[in-house]
Parts: C-alpha cells; sequence; structure tokens
C-alpha cells in the first residue's frame, strides 16, 4: 500500500478550482479533492502586505504521485507561484 500525502493550495475562483481538480481526477493525479468555500487570505508579494479571496484545496494522493501532482499544480495555476525551497 503506497503511503498517502496531502497537500495544499490555493485557487482564486471556485469553477477554476474545480475545472483544475476534475483533469487531476481524470488524470489520476489525485484520488480525492476537497475545495472550501471562499476565504480571505493575507500575505506578502515584492514586500508589500496584500489581501485577496481564494479557496482551499485539499488534495489527497498517494506519495508516487506527489512529484506529477506538484508539476500540475505550477503549470494549470492562473499565479505566478513558485517551488517550494530545497
Amino acid at each position: 500500500m503506497s503511503e498517502v500525502v496531502v497537500l495544499l493550495t490555493t485557487w482564486p475562483d471556485n469553477q477554476t478550482a474545480r475545472e483544475v481538480a476534475k483533469d487531476w481526477l481524470n488524470k489520476n493525479l489525485v484520488a480525492c479533492v476537497n475545495i472550501l468555500p471562499e476565504m480571505q487570505s493575507l500575505y506578502r508579494w515584492n514586500g508589500e502586505l496584500n489581501s485577496g479571496t481564494e479557496h482551499q484545496m485539499i488534495l489527497k494522493t498517494s506519495a508516487h504521485r506527489v512529484e506529477a501532482l506538484q508539476q500540475a499544480i505550477l503549470q494549470a495555476h492562473p499565479f505566478q507561484v513558485y517551488p517550494p525551497e530545497a
């Protein structure tokens, strides 16, 4: 049995989150996706404090699919995102 991994990401709107979730499910990158209701996010970008609304996505997958899922997130995300520091 493969180790279960939970990844978190945010998406700017529910419709796009649902579309990418369906795509990842169809590609077997995830076993389940939870999309939470709109929330307020505060973040620092280019040295400035910003805020906006987003939808939290909880992605459940197996350990051997994590790298492919991370690449799919980076390719599909509408915002400029950076991979985590090694």
